[in-house]
């Protein structure tokens, strides 16, 4: 640094007494002791120290004690992003969804999927509309009819608003094909 700006420095430091140093305000004194050029001691971090097995176990004790207690709620939970599961969360009935997500999430449905998608050439076939997001839909319910799951000829290709539409209309249960050529034809 040149001497003109080393000089602008130190009077900018005399104009502002009231200095911070790590986001602590730094009483009057100890600015002024930095002004005259002292050197203080700046507190050590606890960088490298290490917890000895009995605090940390305290430490671990203390936390399960505020997380069963309801005292302590972790970050992701407070942001809502993860809730309650198993069977501590408010809808919980058994554990009957989690046959049905493991059938869709299997490579089967995977196939029966894509294979629809192909047969109707990527098109919603109540609106034509080509691409976009398709869904396979089951003409006879996936829960009711477990036999006709990866059946190619039970599934139809419907765009995401038109598969909406579809179960606002029919609901979610007896769909039949009688619903889908009638939805078709609308």
């Amino acid at each position: 640094m040149s001497d003109e700006s080393k000089e602008k420095m130190r009077q900018a430091k005399l104009r502002n007494p009231v200095r911070y140093w790590l986001g602590k305000k730094i009483s009057k004194e100890h600015n002024l002791k930095m002004q005259e050029g002292k050197r203080l001691k700046a507190p050590k971090p606890r960088l490298g120290k290490k917890f000895t097995e009995e605090s940390k176990k305290k430490i671990s004790e203390t936390l399960k004690k505020k997380f069963k207690s309801g005292e302590l709620i972790s970050p992701l939970r407070k942001l809502g992003l993860i809730g309650l599961t198993g069977d501590k969360a408010m809808n919980w009935r058994g554990g009957t969804a989690i046959k049905t997500q493991r059938a869709r999430g299997h490579l089967q449905y995977k196939i029966w999927q894509k294979s629809v998608w192909e047969r109707d050439d990527w098109v919603c076939q109540k609106c034509k509309k080509r691409g976009g997001v398709l869904r396979a839909h089951h003409i006879q319910n996936f829960a009711q009819w477990p036999a006709l799951r990866f059946a190619i000829d039970n599934g139809i290709t419907f765009c995401n608003a038109c598969h909406r539409n579809f179960h606002k209309k029919y609901g979610n249960r007896n769909n039949n094909y009688q619903q889908i050529s009638e939805y078709i034809h609308l």
